[in-house]
């Protein structure tokens, strides 16, 4: 994810800080950083900041789909491990 300090956006007079350092990283006033190595959770509080703006998103968490279901030892509706079609012969 990359952002650009912005200042504060309620200022009028033009006395924005111009440089501030937060989450061990240096942001300049209108420059873009890459903050894609910090946590989520930093990552997220810089993205709700007033006085950041969001220049490219962070990518994805992966999506982990589930293996499908094997043939032996598939849990049935009783709970109890069996082969497929087990229900059907009781």
């Amino acid at each position: 994810m990359r952002v650009e300090f912005i200042g504060d956006p309620n200022e009028t007079d033009g006395m924005s800080r111009r440089e501030l350092t937060l989450f061990g990283k240096t942001f300049r006033l209108g420059e873009q950083v890459d903050v894609s190595d910090l946590p989520g959770r930093e990552q997220g509080l810089l993205a709700k900041h007033s006085h950041f703006r969001v220049i490219e998103a962070a990518a994805p968490a992966p999506v982990v789909e589930a293996a499908a279901d094997p043939v032996d030892g598939e849990v049935t509706t009783s709970g109890k491990r069996g082969r497929r079609g087990a229900q059907a012969e009781e």
